[in-house]
């Protein structure tokens, strides 16, 4: 419960930047800081699908390809 008595729910679907409590939660669940995640959300939108796919093609791209 929140300090006004209403109870937050976490879309699973869009992410809100404009939420602190929401930013929190995608920047913990995603691992990222609050500026990284405002800055994808601006490159692909606000769908945590697109984020979740934009975040994974880093990943792939910075994949060392030599041990």
């Amino acid at each position: 419960m929140t300090d006004s008595g209403q109870q937050r729910v976490i879309d699973d679907r869009k992410i809100n930047v404009m939420e602190a409590w929401d930013v929190m939660y995608w920047c913990d669940e995603l691992n990222l800081r609050a500026d990284e995640l405002k800055d994808i959300v601006r490159q692909v939108g606000p769908g945590v699908h697109d984020v979740r796919l934009h975040l994974a093609k880093k990943l792939l791209i910075n994949w060392p390809t030599t041990y």
